[in-house]
């Protein structure tokens, strides 16, 4: 962590004190900070800058507030709107010395660098790697984005809700959070209960904290995790489904479920006979109908699984690792999806860990879903070198 920039020499106290107040405002959400530069400041480590210090580039290391450029994959953003990303760091990409403990002064730009975007801190690890979700809430995604950093000061966190688009019915990072529930942070309260899971089945995931389901128990019906409010995701008009899951096996006895509403919509990730994810929804024109994804998950492996549906045109399909693999019309002419006053269950007969489970009550576009899968991968994002912020 970086201590407060030294200004020159000449400059009046309450002029300095004054810019101070000005620029390093807690509460702040405007514009990026101006105060910075490369003055002699020293880390956390008690290691003065000099003149021979370099960094593993060769060059001086920069001092006191910085910034980077980290540019989105030009062939993943021209069809889709903004949206919310994952960016991943560690030590390569952010120097945590500098940065506040919790990670609390990052602040991420558009090119313009106007109002701040909201994020969401998901895990902050100095030691290892640290994942933040940042909601890109722009008409078009930019070719770029900047992140600022090392500002001797932390900022007030916004409401994580802030940080998914209305669309968003449900998103579970798959953590329990107070009150022993896996906290759903859109906005609509939408919580998970564990039912007789066993401990120890927070692990480490995909993205930070995962859910580790052990294997099914017939003679139990409810759970493992299940939203109590049975009225809850009625998603009758469409929906999208997305799920990262890693199988322990796939041999399975029955169905292993990754999301269901009693008959209303089902997304499996594999079955007794059949190894492939698949889709199931019924309509009040007929059903059930059902898309196949292309490819077997593969156990211990992980995978991201899409289902989305359009009552509109009845168009049901589903996506593995970002690409589209299956798909099926709905007959009739009334394509609502029927009613149901089951509750939704998350991971009914699947024996593995899920991570990072989301639910739209819209069908999202095979655009947005293969930007989210490349961003979730770390694929989206290239990370330029530091540099003071202007």
């Amino acid at each position: 962590m970086s201590h407060p920039t030294a200004f020159p020499a000449g400059l009046a106290l309450a002029a300095t004190l004054a810019l101070v107040a000005c620029e390093l405002n807690p509460g702040s959400m405007g514009g990026p900070p101006t105060l910075g530069g490369t003055g002699g400041t020293s880390s956390d480590t008690g290691t003065a800058a000099n003149d021979t210090a370099v960094d593993s580039t060769g060059e001086p290391p920069i001092e006191g507030p910085r910034r980077r450029r980290l540019d989105l994959d030009p062939t993943l953003i021209g069809d889709v709107g903004g949206a919310t990303i994952l960016v991943k760091l560690d030590a390569t990409r952010i120097e945590y010395d500098d940065a506040q403990e919790d990670g609390s002064d990052l602040r991420f730009f558009g090119p313009q660098l106007q109002q701040a975007f909201p994020i969401q801190i998901e895990r902050w690890d100095p030691a290892g790697a640290s994942y933040v979700w940042v909601r890109i809430n722009m008409p078009v995604l930019p070719d770029h984005i900047w992140m600022y950093y090392a500002q001797g000061i932390g900022y007030a966190q916004v409401d994580p809700a802030e940080v998914w688009d209305p669309s968003f019915e449900a998103v579970w990072h798959m953590e329990l959070g107070p009150g022993a529930v896996m906290t759903d942070t859109s906005a609509n309260g939408h919580d998970l209960h564990p039912i007789g899971l066993p401990d120890g089945f927070e692990v480490d995931g995909l993205i930070g904290t995962a859910t580790a389901l052990p294997a099914p128990d017939p003679k139990v019906a409810a759970g493992p995790l299940e939203l109590l409010d049975t009225a809850a995701l009625a998603l009758t008009d469409g929906f999208t489904l997305e799920a990262w899951v890693s199988p322990e096996s796939t041999s399975v006895s029955g169905v292993a479920y990754v999301l269901r509403k009693g008959t209303s919509w089902e997304l499996h990730a594999l079955e007794s006979m059949f190894t492939r994810p698949r889709v199931v929804v019924r309509t009040s024109g007929g059903g059930p109908y059902v898309a196949d994804a292309g490819a077997s998950l593969v156990a211990g492996q992980w995978t991201y699984v899409v289902a989305t549906y359009r009552a509109d045109d009845g168009t049901l399909a589903i996506y593995r690792d970002g690409a589209f693999e299956g798909t099926v019309a709905a007959d009739g002419e009334d394509h609502t999806v029927v009613p149901t006053a089951k509750a939704v269950q998350l991971g009914r007969g699947f024996e593995g860990v899920v991570d990072e489970v989301r639910v739209s009550a819209i069908a999202r576009s095979p655009e947005w879903i293969r930007l989210q899968h490349a961003s979730m991968s770390d694929a989206l994002l290239t990370f330029g070198a530091p540099e003071p912020q202007p």
